[in-house]
């Protein structure tokens, strides 16, 4: 942190964020999702019968909550919700040239330019919102298929081998915790 506290500030191009600022951003619009079922859970504990059903369904509900306040920002101040906190904001990447005596001298029109059009709000909203819900859902699809994939080559393999019926326990878990530590280890 010394670097930050001997760089003059008169150096720095305001225009541009620095990297500290986009990956306090990036961390903390990672977190908000989980911070925020964690307190639906702990509160859905206490009133099940009023919260439960918001709980089933909270990647839904917040995908569609998340999604009109982060299109609500991205319209009126180019900058997600996390984003406007930090003082972030998105700009248009189509070129712009300051020298145009018609632009430089109409500030509004300078930054109606800079502002983003709407295919572009569209895929910063797919971006912010659209991509983690579908790794999400992807990743609990995963969670849930791993177990039983695990356990059908655990039972096809133990269908195959040649262990005797009067085998105790101890040696078929044995065999068993063997198969297992092999697949994991593929």
């Amino acid at each position: 942190m010394d670097f930050y506290s001997s760089i003059d500030s008169s150096q720095l191009d305001t225009q541009k964020p620095t990297l500290f600022e986009v990956s306090s951003c990036s961390q903390l619009d990672s977190l908000l999702t989980p911070s925020l079922k964690f307190l639906l859970t702990h509160y859905t504990h206490r009133y099940p019968r009023l919260l439960l059903r918001i709980l089933n369904n909270f990647d839904e509900i917040n995908l569609f909550l998340r999604g009109l306040i982060e299109f609500a920002y991205l319209k009126t101040w180019n900058s997600t919700f996390i984003e406007k906190f930090y003082g972030i904001k998105r700009v248009s990447s189509i070129p712009i040239i300051p020298n145009n005596s018609a632009i430089s001298n109409n500030s509004s029109k300078y930054d109606e330019l800079k502002r983003l059009s709407y295919f572009q709000l569209i895929l910063s909203l797919l971006d912010s919102i659209g991509i983690p819900y579908i790794n999400s859902k992807l990743q609990r699809y995963h969670e849930k298929l791993m177990p039983q994939y695990l356990l059908n080559s655990i039972n096809i393999e133990s269908s195959t081998s040649n262990t005797s019926i009067g085998s105790s326990i101890d040696e078929k878990s044995t065999i068993l915790s063997k198969k297992l530590s092999k697949i994991l280890s593929k």
